[in-house]
């Protein structure tokens, strides 16, 4: 299943490191702290991640078909 705008953001967003591994680990925090990141980035700079999901989508729906 492709990921959508949002699990990309978060993905990458974990990759950065922009939270220390010894500050929090667990998933479900982490999903916490990267939705309010989300929900603060202007239209703008979603439309990055809503074209990467869009993009992935179709890869997705021409490798498997759909």
């Amino acid at each position: 299943r492709p990921r959508n705008a949002f699990m990309l953001f978060r993905s990458d967003f974990l990759k950065r490191g922009l939270i220390p591994k010894d500050q929090e680990t667990r998933q479900h925090r982490l999903s916490i702290i990267a939705g309010k990141c989300w929900r603060k980035l202007t239209k703008e700079e979603k439309e990055k991640w809503f074209l990467e999901g869009e993009n992935e989508k179709k890869a997705y729906a021409y490798r498997y078909g759909g």
